[in-house]
């Protein structure tokens, strides 16, 4: 459906009935004399249509019919003219015009009660349509394309690191994946206005005209041609963008854009570097909701570094990361794949249908907390940085080039013998756990030691690789116990003997929410050690040991031989760190197995009481096959599922623990080290949720997602009355039921299961008519096609004294029921739109602008 525009004269426009003239004058000088929605150009009102000239009345948007008679009776001189796309995007050719104008042309006919809440709308992911999960975020559009606003979801960026980069956007590099469902067909979009996300001047968005996605950073502009070619309202499509200043794809490119598992790669030479100064935000182009996307957005999470794929990246884990992404299966988050070292920002989509609200509910996102790193200057980007670490031995410090870096900063560590490195001291404050990770790579020569000492003892040491690469590099992990306000020392040195070199990109020390976690410490005899802090639930048919010789890091690992087929170790979280108790925080995990078979070995918590996937039945669960005699991370993130205090109302045994383990489907013998859980930060997001300024189209209000819309009941008696109200549905038939399963209610009158009357939705554009009136029940399913078509269509419903009730839709007695003289056992006082009085029964629907109009005696 292409765009155009409409050239009324003021008094024509007033001749029509449509808009108000404007006053005192039947030409406009200026844009004030205009009617909301119009500009003043060349003495006459320009009006935004959505409509196409030839097509508007087929199309059947709501306004288009009543627009083509206002053209119609204006009389000669007044036709459609094309609009100029770029002006309508903005000079750029992707910036919306911030117009602050409408479709409104006054008050509503009747008083409606607008809850907007931008909720996380179901999906319907579980009936074969919708999105990858149970319910995300509806970033509502434009209102018929027209000159409006639409939502949007804001975050601060954070603060910067080093003066290079945000805290939540990395402007030089990064990656974005998330998931698609637009409320629209790609070949009726004819505007490059559609955003998905915006910092500053990096832009993400849909460029209709090429039917795919543009992206522009700083000054350059790449538009994805066809990449979006097919996208229909209700389909689901992986989209995942990739920018590096520093890397090459395939050895030339610098953008790597990969939808529904095709990739497409574009800008040769140097990136520049976008200028962040706006919120990050997600599904429009600002705050107001300009330039909205009109799509529900799933497992949104933005990386600081380019993940991993056949054309290249920055690999710490997985060769083929976006890969893994895409085809990780039905309700696994992008971290639940990668983890969430390199996560800056996510907005991940959880089993909980609940209110988008700042700043402490379940739905919030969250980010990598760099805030709680005890090392501010891990990623050693400015001088200032860098002279905090001390050089060891012989060794040189000087800045990472740009072909050495990984993010735009780090050093390069000259050595001229082993044990020479950077070291830092730092105090642990009131931390009696800790995780330490540290980014290098080699030169092919150094192998690279991450040490922790307390005053003059080891901790723990753990040995990098000489084949690291800056695409690939060492990714070194351990835990420790350390007593609360010790003075620790961490280096970074060379263990081979020759002249070499190695890069440090990232160092961070995190307080980690277990104790004992590289299990230095325990009690008790082989075969019942029991590692302090963690139980041992199985006893009969478990072996718990420790082992001394085969670690990780540190002095021990802890044995777990399921010798009744059955091998884990537990610990109970109910005794948990304060700044753990809010339901639905954020938090990663993970630990290294050692398995002396290939079984599977897992991390999970017993009866998900703790954490949960955004799957609503699956339990928090990492398990990936295992290889012999290799130490392997597993690694998730997952979000709190019950408070201890809902434990035992919620969770079988009244348990709530994290299992750490072999596979306990078949005997199994692992051994187990250094474990970590983190708690992650919120990020606290700025929502604008839908509400009248865009949600009115010509004729029609829209209530979409989790909108909540009610109108106050009058005239209505117990003994007879009338009720008239005209509805359509935006989304055509083959579509619908991803926006509005089926059974969903399109009007409710009354709350009672026994009391009410309801209009729900049905198969392929069909209506049910629901009525119980004190137990007398009319139920009827009507097969025409009505909804779906675009089109409002009346309902009128009549009953009277001697219990006659009466369905008609469009003037056509549809229904007729005999209530036996009950009618209702009390008036209701609110009409309800597009969901049922619980809430949990939406649909979207139009609802005409003067409501439901009642009559009664």
């Amino acid at each position: 459906m292409s765009r155009a525009t409409a050239i009324l004269t003021a008094s024509a426009l007033a001749s029509c009935g449509l808009f108000p003239a404007p006053t005192g004058s039947t030409t406009c000088r200026a844009d004030e004399d205009c009617p909301t929605g119009y500009r003043c150009q060349e003495q006459l009102c320009r009006v935004l249509d959505a409509g196409a000239a030839d097509a508007a009345v087929a199309d059947g948007q709501p306004g288009d019919a009543a627009l083509d008679r206002a053209i119609a009776d204006a009389g000669p001189g007044v036709d459609r003219v094309p609009l100029d796309a770029r002006a309508d995007a903005g000079s750029d050719g992707a910036t919306p015009d911030a117009l602050p104008c409408s479709f409104d042309a006054g008050p509503l006919d009747v008083p409606f009660s607008f809850a907007p809440v931008m909720a996380k709308r179901l999906t319907n992911a579980y009936d074969g349509g919708g999105g990858p999960f149970r319910v995300a975020p509806l970033i509502q559009a434009i209102a018929e394309g027209r000159c409006s606003r639409g939502d949007a979801i804001v975050a601060n960026v954070g603060t910067r690191i080093g003066g290079t980069f945000f805290e939540r956007f990395d402007p030089s590099q990064g990656t974005i994946v998330f998931w698609a469902t637009p409320e629209w067909d790609i070949d009726d979009l004819s505007d490059a206005t559609r955003h998905f996300l915006r910092a500053g001047d990096f832009r993400f968005g849909v460029d209709g005209p090429t039917r795919g996605v543009f992206v522009q950073i700083g000054n350059a502009r790449l538009s994805f041609e066809d990449s979006m070619a097919g996208w229909r309202a209700g389909s689901t499509h992986f989209v995942a963008l990739r920018w590096s200043r520093q890397t090459n794809f395939n050895a030339a490119f610098r953008v790597a854009l990969d939808v529904d598992g095709a990739e497409q790669l574009g800008f040769e030479g140097a990136l520049p570097v976008a200028t962040v100064d706006t919120p990050l935000v997600v599904g429009a182009f600002d705050p107001s909701g300009l330039g909205a996307i009109g799509a529900s957005i799933e497992g949104l999470t933005i990386y600081r570094r380019p993940l991993s794929s056949s054309s290249g990246g920055i690999d710490v884990g997985d060769g083929d990361e976006i890969g893994a992404i895409h085809s990780a299966g039905v309700g696994r988050e992008p971290t639940q794949v990668t983890g969430s070292w390199g996560v800056v920002f996510a907005l991940p989509t959880d089993a909980r249908d609940v209110a988008l609200v700042s700043p402490t509910d379940a739905s919030q996102a969250f980010s990598h907390p760099h805030g709680k790193n005890l090392l501010p200057d891990g990623f050693l980007l400015t001088d200032d940085q860098r002279r905090r670490w001390s050089p060891i031995g012989d060794s040189t410090i000087q800045p990472a080039t740009g072909d050495e870096a990984v993010f735009g900063g780090g050093v390069r560590v000259t050595t001229e013998a082993r044990r020479e490195g950077i070291g830092i001291d730092f105090n642990n404050r009131d931390n009696r756990s800790l995780v330490v990770r540290a980014l290098v790579h080699s030169d092919g020569t150094s192998a690279v030691r991450l040490r922790l000492d307390a005053v003059a003892d080891e901790l723990f040491h753990i040995d990098g690789t000489t084949g690291s690469r800056r695409d690939r590099p060492d990714v070194l992990i351990a835990t420790a116990e350390v007593a609360t306000n010790t003075r620790l020392h961490l280096e970074l040195v060379n263990t081979s003997d020759a002249h070499s070199t190695f890069f440090v990109h990232q160092v961070e020390v995190l307080p980690n929410m277990l104790p004992n976690p590289s299990f230095e410490t325990g009690s008790g005899p082989d075969p019942e050690w029991n590692p302090d802090g963690w139980l041992n639930e199985n006893p009969s048919s478990l072996r718990t040991y420790p082992e001394l010789t085969t670690v990780h890091s540190g002095g021990t690992s802890a044995g777990i031989d399921g010798a009744g087929g059955q091998a884990y170790m537990d610990i109970r979280v109910v005794r948990e760190p304060a700044g753990f108790d809010k339901l639905g925080d954020f938090f990663a995990t993970g630990a290294f197995f050692w398995t002396l078979n290939n079984h599977n070995h897992v991390i999970r918590p017993d009866n998900g009481c703790l954490m949960r996937l955004a799957h609503p039945i699956d339990k928090f669960r990492v398990e990936v096959p295992s290889v012999a005699h290799i130490w392997q991370h597993l690694r998730g993130v997952g979000r709190r599922h019950h408070l201890p205090s809902e434990v035992a109302v919620n969770c079988s045994q009244n348990r709530n623990f994290l299992r750490f383990g072999g596979n306990w489907n078949s005997t199994t013998e692992v051994l187990v080290d250094d474990a970590y859980l983190i708690h992650l930060d919120r990020v606290p997001l700025q929502v604008r949720p839908a509400d009248l300024s865009h949600s009115l189209t010509a004729d029609a209000l829209r209530v979409d997602g989790r909108d909540l819309v009610w109108q106050p009941v009058s005239a209505l008696t117990v003994g007879s009355g009338s009720i008239s109200v005209r509805i359509g549905r935006p989304h055509p038939p083959s579509t619908d039921r991803l926006f509005c399963p089926y059974g969903r209610v399109l009007f409710e009158l009354g709350a009672l299961w026994s009391d009410h009357i309801t209009l729900r939705s049905h198969s392929d554009g069909q209506v049910r008519f629901d009525a119980d009136i004190q137990t007398i029940s009319c139920d009827e399913v009507h097969t025409q096609n009505l909804l779906g078509d675009g089109r409002l269509h009346r309902f009128d419903v009549v009953y009277d004294s001697l219990g006659d009730l009466t369905l008609s839709i469009d003037g056509v007695v549809k229904s007729r029921c005999q209530l036996a003289g009950s009618t209702w056992e009390s008036v209701p006082q609110q009409i309800n739109y597009g969901d049922g009085a619980n809430h949990v029964e939406h649909c979207d629907v139009w609802v005409g602008r003067e409501g439901a109009v009642f009559g009664g005696q």
